[in-house]
């Protein structure tokens, strides 16, 4: 592999290592400065009032149900979006390391690297699939909500709340102020909060690159390719995959099971149910949203509109 400065090969390494500078790094800071906290005992004074408000609306079932996240169906696309993952991961990097000790279980269990081979390529077009039926879903849910509430297309997405906005921005700085000690609050958060946008995205941004080196790279289309060629797919794909795996194990797992706010684990993407105090920490905006709406009753019909 030719790593002379200015080689390809150079340029995407220096890319993915960039990537990891910008996205993976001031996460594992903000960790470590909120785990300090925690040791320290330092205490957010607005945590107690935001606390209060979330069982006082959590109490009423008709704001109760506004407040459920995620969908039947979100969760369920979550579910064997995990899946996939993990299979992914594990056959993977098996396959990339085939002399770890670590891979010799995996080949052992799964009748050799054949086998683990098929089930990483089978897995793949099964993540792609989900994935388009997903892009079908978000348009669908577009769809919906342009007509419910005659807007234009712009304006429906623009007004997602998932879609990344300056208000983020200014979120993101006022957490790291206070983790920092510079402020005693951070700013209330929307329904979904910058991290969990991000999170999102980056699935996208993932999928797309691994979903089409790994589709190139497992298929008959790598006959057309020189080897220079498949050599750098080959290194793209490795490099996302780790980028993923290191961002997905370690900042998303402990963001969803090990903060403070969640511990032993977020009932999310199991129940919808976000616990009370990961709505006060970190959506807080959005309750106060909810809290001056008028409550509906539990059997009120659901709408399948895009701010799910």
């Amino acid at each position: 592999m030719d790593w002379n400065t200015g080689s390809i090969e150079f340029l995407i390494g220096g890319f993915f290592l960039l990537l990891f500078f910008v996205t993976f790094v001031p996460s594992i800071i903000l960790i470590v400065l909120e785990l300090l906290q925690v040791v320290h005992g330092r205490h957010d004074p607005a945590m107690d009032l935001r606390t209060r408000q979330a069982e006082v609306l959590l109490a009423q079932p008709g704001v109760r149900r506004r407040l459920r996240r995620f969908t039947v169906h979100q969760r369920a696309q979550h579910a064997v979006l995990l899946v996939m993952f993990v299979v992914l991961a594990v056959t993977g990097f098996s396959l990339k390391f085939p002399d770890a000790f670590w891979t010799r279980p995996v080949f052992a269990g799964l009748d050799g690297p054949r086998t683990v081979r098929t089930i990483h390529v089978v897995a793949g077009e099964i993540l792609l699939l989900v994935f388009l039926y997903h892009l079908v879903y978000l348009a669908g849910c577009v769809a919906i909500e342009k007509r419910r509430k005659r807007k234009s297309l712009g304006r429906v997405l623009l007004d997602s709340p998932i879609m990344p906005n300056a208000g983020d921005i200014r979120h993101q700085l006022s957490l790291a102020a206070c983790r920092l000690g510079l402020r005693s609050s951070p700013a209330a958060g929307g329904r979904f909060s910058p991290s969990e946008k991000f999170d999102y995205l980056g699935a996208f941004w993932g999928i797309i690159v691994l979903g089409l080196t790994g589709l190139i790279l497992g298929t008959g289309l790598s006959r057309y390719l020189s080897a220079r060629a498949m050599t750098v797919l080959l290194l793209v794909h490795s490099l996302e995959a780790l980028l993923a795996v290191l961002h997905v194990g370690i900042i998303h797992i402990y963001k969803v099971i090990f903060a403070p706010s969640v511990v032993p684990g977020s009932p999310a993407m199991l129940t919808g149910t976000t616990p009370v105090a990961k709505l006060a920490e970190s959506h807080a905006g959005w309750l106060s949203q909810n809290q001056s709406q008028p409550s509906i009753p539990e059997e009120a019909p659901r709408h399948a509109a895009s701010s799910r």
